[in-house]
């Protein structure tokens, strides 16, 4: 809590205190009613310290604490520099605040931050619905470890589900991520799945695969590696691939590698289970090799005419028929 604030009670209620001085002491309607002389004092002396019952959903009370202007109108409790907000288990924060009483939505503006469980989210400007949990925001972004997401904007209509435009999505938690998708709509259902349209996957800043659409299920996470390598046919190389689910039952595997004697090479593949217990799977597999130096061979047999431009394709399925017994 800032300094600056308490908290009080009307009618027996709790209430949130907005306050420029430290402590103020709240005073219930009763005393008042018997010391009006005091009360009279009490406001002469704090002209920019006051109290109002702001209640949440249900009987969790709001506090609002500010270091800067505050002010309670027509029922809208506004608030400025430093504002602090806490109810439940939210906890906002941002440079101005303004709470509406009828719709029970707080509109927030400058370096905002929201805090509500194990999820941060953070942005230039937002509005926050307290009965829904509904966000709508410009520039904003969110971690839900762990997954990392931005967007320019970002619109929801309850806490549980989300769209995203101009969306950019990772587990690599660093300014700038080694990895990434980048998507032109993201449509996401908390703890269970993302669905992604028109969308390019990113090694730094290189594109290097675009999908129409692509499906990130939230139980199961990336898995990523990078590996050096040296052969001399190849000379000091860097081999890369990223795992990820495109369905519920689809899991795809894209390759990147770069050899230094030979270039940068690209591979996809793709794997689908089915059937009863998905027992039975098909198999893709795809990979291209840009070769700089075709005619480097590592054996004694002779190889002329090699093509630069190389690919390889292969086409495998099981199926599992019973107990023991398999088709190929």
């Amino acid at each position: 809590m800032l300094p600056g604030t308490g908290r009080g009670n009307i009618a027996g209620r709790p209430v949130a205190l907005f306050t420029l001085q430290p402590h103020p002491h709240a005073i219930t309607f009763g005393a008042a009613m018997r010391k009006p002389v005091l009360l009279v004092l009490c406001l002469l002396a704090l002209p920019r310290a006051w109290a109002q019952e702001l209640e949440g959903p249900g009987s969790l009370p709001i506090e609002i604490n500010s270091t800067g202007q505050t002010t309670y109108e027509n029922g809208l409790a506004t608030a400025r520099d430093n504002v602090a907000i806490h109810f439940g288990d939210t906890d906002i924060y941002s440079d101005f605040a303004q709470y509406d009483e009828a719709k029970r939505t707080i509109f927030l503006k400058g370096n905002v931050r929201i805090y509500r469980g194990i999820s941060l989210y953070t942005g230039g400007e937002a509005t926050y619905n307290l009965d829904s949990k509904a966000i709508n925001a410009t520039n904003m972004r969110s971690g839900t470890f762990p997954y990392l997401m931005s967007g320019r904007t970002v619109t929801s209509a309850s806490d549980e589900e989300y769209t995203v435009k101009n969306g950019s999505f990772t587990t690599d938690d660093s300014e700038h991520p080694d990895f990434h998708l980048n998507a032109q709509s993201v449509r996401i259902y908390e703890n269970d799945r993302v669905i992604f349209k028109n969308v390019t996957f990113y090694i730094g800043e290189t594109p290097v695969f675009w999908w129409p659409y692509l499906y990130q299920s939230l139980d199961r996470a990336f898995s990523y590696s990078i590996a050096p390598a040296y052969l001399s046919s190849w000379g000091p190389s860097l081999l890369g691939q990223i795992t990820f689910p495109i369905g519920e039952k689809i899991t795809s595997t894209v390759k990147l590698d770069y050899r230094s004697r030979r270039g940068v090479a690209l591979g996809f593949d793709s794997e689908i289970r089915y059937g009863k217990d998905d027992k039975s799977f098909a198999r893709f597999s795809s990979y291209y090799l840009q070769d700089q130096n075709p005619d480097l061979n590592r054996t004694s047999l002779p190889r002329q005419g090699t093509p630069t431009s190389r690919f390889r394709l292969s086409l495998q399925n099981r199926t599992h028929l019973m107990e023991g017994l398999e088709a190929t």
